[in-house]
């Protein structure tokens, strides 16, 4: 499969999603400085500027738009309810990512000294279940999910997926390009599916070997890993002795964890 990069024939940055699987903001994002949002990120999964109240917002999308399961996301979503400690609550989440199999993801962005605090956990427990109520999940995003060894992965097959809308704009939709591409170089690989079945996990080294062994081969299995046809531990950076599996939900679940 040659590389497509450098073409003219590609897509346009979004993803389709129904008007049931997408949520409007509750509010525009403030900061104690009183401004009305301190960033921007310009989303591929939905083709929309999402505004951020921190940098550290912004770091905490790359994990949303990597996901597979989402299909959109939104900036302070609705206002979950609950009662703590024998008083009502209301509480905004920073995101909601719209998912595949129905219902959203509602991620909170905090510092981990603040987010370990027994108060903050406590809190978050009843948010927890609250969003459970609605049939939504929660997770909380600090910077140790930043620092784990493989971000850095994720941030630069994330670039491949920006550098291919640059080169590629006025074709059919972004997902379809790129899923139609990685699923050709897939199934043009027969032996290295049959490889897979017998050896659920396969090092870097000797996936790129099945593909060619050459730069081209290298692209084509980045183009897997961002498709999220392969995936790896996020624990780890890729390298070549760096094990690879085929992707399944719960490897999007570990984004959050």
């Amino acid at each position: 499969m040659k590389n497509p990069m450098g073409t003219r024939s590609g897509v346009i940055p979004y993803r389709d999603v129904t008007p049931s699987q997408q949520l409007l903001p509750s509010r525009n994002p403030i900061t104690i400085s009183g401004d009305t949002f301190r960033g921007k990120f310009k989303s591929l999964t939905c083709g929309s500027t999402i505004k951020c109240e921190s940098l550290t917002e912004i770091r905490a999308t790359d994990l949303l738009e990597f996901s597979k399961q989402i299909l959109h996301i939104t900036y302070q979503p609705p206002t979950l309810k609950f009662r703590l400690d024998g008083k009502r609550r209301r509480y905004t989440p920073d995101f909601a990512g719209s998912l595949v199999g129905g219902g959203h993801l509602l991620v909170e962005v905090k510092p981990q000294a603040k987010a370990c605090l027994p108060e903050m956990k406590a809190f978050f427990k009843a948010a927890k279940v609250a969003a459970a109520q609605e049939g939504c999940r929660f997770a909380v995003v600090t910077e140790h999910h930043f620092r784990r060894p493989g971000m850095k992965d994720v941030k630069r097959l994330l670039k491949m997926r920006r550098d291919w809308v640059v080169e590629n704009l006025g074709g059919p939709p972004l997902d379809e390009s790129l899923d139609a591409t990685a699923a050709s170089i897939w199934h043009e690989n027969p032996a290295l599916q049959r490889a897979f079945e017998n050896k659920p996990r396969m090092s870097v080294a000797e996936v790129v070997r099945m593909l060619g062994g050459t730069d081209e081969a290298r692209w084509s299995l980045d183009l897997l890993l961002l498709t999220r046809i392969l995936a790896w531990p996020i624990s780890q950076s890729l390298c070549r002795s760096t094990q690879l599996h085929i992707y399944s939900e719960v490897d999007d679940e570990k984004l959050f964890i």
